[in-house]
């Protein structure tokens, strides 16, 4: 069975990382798969980690996974970490060492997403196509949540510029289906059924944009970064946007909703009513609502935790 419990991947401003959890610096709080309080100060991975999504694997371990980093000091196309209590975290190597076959010359791999079904873990991924100047959906899988991840010859999904980027695959449990979520670039929050293998999309289907951007609206002229949780009865389709990494960012959460992982959705700043819930990430087993967030030049935003009603 498949099991998608991560927190909501954050595209933000990228000049110096801090992965931090969600609270006044020095508290102590209860997080997800913990019977002890654990105490943490901000930031608690200090590195560059971009993107980042988390999964809570069946090994008891809790594993993020992040842009690329191609540093003196770190070298990995897709980075990725490990904790047991989202506090106390540990580098791992490199989860995807070997390039695609279509992105063999390039690089930039942004934002991975990674979802277990059966056993095996599926990581989706973007990256720049050798032969076009744009960003490709690719996906890669592996054994072991820590990879090594292995991609496909074939990316999944091409277009003009890095529309195609924050992939976030999201198993629907009412209706049986697998779905991948991603857009960026100006261009439409698109969602479509993935196939029964996962390494492509189902036959006869075709990408449903879900949510525009929107000029008028603050931090919508650019939406990104999507991440769905089911709750209650609706469906709720986090974003980000606009202006993450130009000079003066300016860049926020939005939260849509509706009664189908296929839209249509509704957003938050459409209506008057106060229907969005408290937080903005799914919930693990223990009822908790994780978050996490990367930041830079002003050293704020993490990763977080919360209880929903």
């Amino acid at each position: 069975m498949a099991r998608w419990r991560t927190v909501v991947p954050l595209a933000d401003p990228a000049l110096l990382l801090a992965v931090l959890l969600l609270a006044v610096p020095s508290v102590r709080t209860a997080l997800p798969g913990m019977t002890q309080r654990a105490e943490y100060t901000n930031p608690v991975i200090r590195w560059d980690f971009a993107d980042p999504s988390v999964l809570e694997a069946d090994d008891g371990w809790y594993y993020a996974y992040s842009t690329e980093n191609l540093t003196v000091e770190r070298l990995a196309y897709i980075q990725a970490a490990r904790s047991r209590d989202l506090v106390n975290w540990e580098l791992l190597p490199d989860a995807m060492p070997e390039k695609p076959e279509w992105a063999n010359t390039t690089r930039d791999f942004w934002a991975p997403g990674v979802i277990e079904a059966d056993g095996r873990y599926y990581m989706y991924f973007s990256g720049i196509h050798d032969e076009r100047d744009s960003m490709c959906l690719g996906v890669a899988t592996s054994d072991s949540p820590g990879g090594p991840f292995v991609p496909e010859d074939d990316p999944l999904r091409c277009g003009d510029g890095f529309e195609n980027i924050d992939p976030m695959p999201f198993d629907d449990t009412q209706t049986g289906k697998s779905l991948l979520y991603w857009g960026s670039d100006g261009a439409p929050i698109r969602v479509q059924p993935l196939a029964q293998d996962r390494l492509g999309f189902a036959p006869g289907s075709s990408a449903k944009a879900l949510v525009y951007p929107d000029v008028i609206q603050p931090y919508e002229r650019l939406v990104e970064g999507a991440f769905v949780v089911y709750r209650k009865g609706y469906y709720y389709l986090f974003y980000s946007g606009d202006n993450c990494c130009l000079p003066a960012p300016s860049y926020a959460v939005m939260v849509a909703r509706s009664r189908s992982a296929m839209g249509p959705f509704e957003k938050r700043s459409e209506t008057t009513g106060e229907w969005a819930p408290t937080s903005s990430c799914s919930r693990t087993s223990t009822g908790r609502v994780p978050l996490i967030i990367r930041s830079s030049g002003t050293k704020t935003g993490g990763i977080g935790s919360s209880t929903t009603p």
